[in-house]
């Protein structure tokens, strides 16, 4: 098709091996990572049976924050023990944890812009940020009187956090920490993509939506934090 060399996506293969399905994606993401406004993206994928996709890099791309593909294979310097491997892929039997909760589709539903979208609520009257959404303002109590602010975007910094080893999981120790959101709003939530010793109070950290466990078949995701760049 008449395409240069520096033209042509990194398959990613060499690094993260051949992910099947996930592979386009990854590479997309990649794409993207280095993208500016205005560029062309041409994505095609194929394997019973073909999509192709003309994307055109809107100005929106600038909000993409430091997040890369590459930052979660081995260039990020962190290499996954084979015990750790083990452990994550359920073949060797690890400690379960102390509290599970079970999936519930109608919990879901009713916490699904808090817990799915990670928005918050802003007060219309003084203009207080919490999460999650609260009909009544905590700073001047008024009531039902808010708009939804969404926080998933936003940055923030570890404002204190604990190690837990009896929690148990196949990862020991979970690490439990409040976010302060740049917007002031704080959020409880697990770390991850970090080791213990590398945390810090006030280290800048972003919100990633992550697998949380599985649980009667249905696997159940939630949003966790993770140390800026990873």
């Amino acid at each position: 098709m008449g395409f240069k060399p520096e033209q042509i996506q990194d398959s990613l293969v060499d690094r993260t091996g051949n992910t099947g399905s996930a592979q386009a994606f990854m590479m997309l993401a990649s794409a993207l990572a280095a993208a500016k406004p205005g560029e062309t993206i041409l994505w095609a994928n194929f394997g019973s049976g073909s999509d192709t996709l003309l994307l055109t890099v809107s100005s929106e791309i600038e909000r993409r924050g430091n997040s890369s593909v590459t930052g979660l294979t081995l260039e990020a310097g962190k290499e996954l023990s084979y015990q750790k491997y083990l452990a994550f892929r359920g073949f060797v039997q690890t400690p379960q944890e102390l509290i599970r909760l079970f999936p519930s589709a109608s919990v879901m539903w009713r916490t699904r812009k808090w817990s799915a979208a990670l928005h918050g609520s802003k007060c219309n009257v003084c203009g207080l940020i919490t999460f999650p959404i609260q009909r009544v303002c905590y700073s001047c109590k008024s009531r039902d009187n808010f708009e939804e602010f969404p926080l998933s975007d936003k940055k923030g910094k570890v404002f204190s956090y604990s190690l837990d080893n009896l929690a148990g999981g196949p990862n020991p120790p979970t690490i439990q920490t409040i976010v302060e959101t740049e917007v002031g709003a704080r959020i409880y939530c697990l770390m991850t993509d970090c080791e213990p010793e590398e945390i810090k109070i006030g280290a800048p950290v972003e919100m990633t939506y992550r697998r949380f466990h599985e649980e009667a078949g249905f696997y159940n995701y939630y949003w966790k934090c993770r140390p800026m760049g990873t």
